[in-house]
């Protein structure tokens, strides 16, 4: 068996900032909606089918001195968790990418 390899084919990022403690999930889906449309469009150009990617969500987040960090972001699509515990945590950012897994 070979070992899987990963292709991103599209990788993006756009500003949108907002306190972790005040947030605002409808404003932050939109953002991901638009950078999946342009992932999907990305892929298409690729050469390749919708299912033939992964589109994976990350967050860029900035602690209270500065520092940024990039985060999964799936816990977007489980609409049962509760509010975010946390304290002088900014977002930044949110991006998205289109992943090729070949050889699994």
């Amino acid at each position: 068996m070979s070992p899987s390899t990963r292709r991103v084919v599209f990788a993006e990022t756009i500003p949108i900032e907002m306190r972790v403690d005040d947030l605002d999930l409808g404003r932050l889906r939109r953002g991901f909606a638009e950078l999946f449309d342009r992932a999907a469009h990305a892929v298409q150009l690729a050469g390749y089918e919708q299912d033939d990617a992964v589109l994976e969500r990350f967050l860029i987040v900035r602690s209270a001195y500065g520092e940024e960090v990039v985060v999964r972001a799936d816990w977007l699509e489980d609409r049962s968790r509760g509010p975010l515990d946390v304290s002088e945590v900014q977002i930044v950012g949110a991006r998205v990418e289109a992943v090729l897994e070949t050889g699994l």
